[in-house]
């Protein structure tokens, strides 16, 4: 990687930057409580899937729904979500403090996520969160794992796309920041299913906590 003023992080939002988990898990609980359906997920469970987003979750809670079933649940679900962004949100503990660091060194940095721009920016309000480059779900007609919107936050910073880290904490987050030309960096501490095994996803680096991430990226930036 080159000068400091030439390179950038890029992060994931939910499971990566921001706990958006107690949120989501509260929504779907309530839910299945209005559904009646029977259905009992331990949170732990619910919480692994949170990167798979409403639909992954609705499908997680009603494995038999039919395709419109599916769709009016979802559609329930991102109502009761956006009148409930902020409850228990939070960024990941130390995560904060990086971005102070980054500032300091006049490192830029950003958030490439599939959730929809409706959701984003008003989270990142409720939470105080100042940032300048963020690509939403709906900023592009590309999702992860297409490369387009990491390739488009690069070109909005003005950064190469070989000096720039994506950090995330699914599969397809991975995918996204290689076939980007990015250095990746795996969350393992982030909605990981019990299948997944990050060492095959192929990121360059995986961080177990916050903490490690911290670590991670102020050594891959050569910064203290």
């Amino acid at each position: 990687m080159n000068k400091k003023n030439s390179l950038a992080v890029l992060f994931d939002l939910d499971g990566t930057l921001v706990d958006t988990a107690p949120d989501m898990i509260a929504t779907l609980l309530e839910i299945i409580s209005t559904q009646n359906n029977g259905n009992s997920i331990p949170k732990d469970s619910i919480r692994n899937y949170v990167s798979d987003g409403s639909i992954g979750l609705i499908k997680l809670a009603f494995p038999n729904a039919d395709r419109n079933e599916t769709k009016q649940l979802q559609q329930k679900f991102l109502s009761i979500y956006q009148n409930n962004l902020c409850k228990k949100t939070k960024v990941f503990e130390s995560l904060r403090n990086l971005l102070r660091i980054f500032e300091k060194h006049h490192i830029k940095w950003g958030v490439v996520t599939n959730k929809p721009s409706r959701m984003t920016i008003p989270l990142f309000r409720e939470l105080n969160l100042a940032c300048k480059y963020i690509i939403s779900g709906d900023t592009l007609a590309y999702h992860k794992p297409n490369p387009k919107p990491l390739l488009l936050a690069c070109s909005l910073m003005n950064i190469k796309p070989e000096n720039a880290i994506y950090v995330g904490d699914a599969k397809r987050d991975i995918d996204a920041g290689i076939a980007a030309g990015m250095k990746t960096i795996s969350a393992k501490y982030g909605y990981i299913k019990n299948k997944d095994n990050l060492k095959f996803w192929g990121s360059d680096l995986i961080a177990s906590t916050p903490s490690h991430l911290g670590i991670l990226i102020k050594k891959e930036l050569r910064i203290t």
